[in-house]
């Protein structure tokens, strides 16, 4: 696992965690709706791009640092 890894997920993680906080809070509903819409549109991202890599089958080097 590279920085680059972590740094995706870790970005998954605030995403997720600023969801599931929003959807407990006493916020209106129109701005919990697109704080679940957001979230739900960078995870789907995410996962667009690690099934693009995963089809056309990218092949990544370790290396020892």
């Amino acid at each position: 696992m590279n920085a680059n890894d972590l740094a995706d997920m870790t970005r998954v993680l605030a995403v997720g965690s600023i969801g599931w906080v929003v959807s407990g809070s006493e916020l209106e509903v129109g701005i919990k709706v697109l704080v679940a819409f957001a979230s739900l549109a960078y995870m789907l991202g995410k996962a667009i791009l690690v099934w693009r890599a995963i089809l056309k089958g990218t092949k990544h080097e370790e290396k020892d640092l």
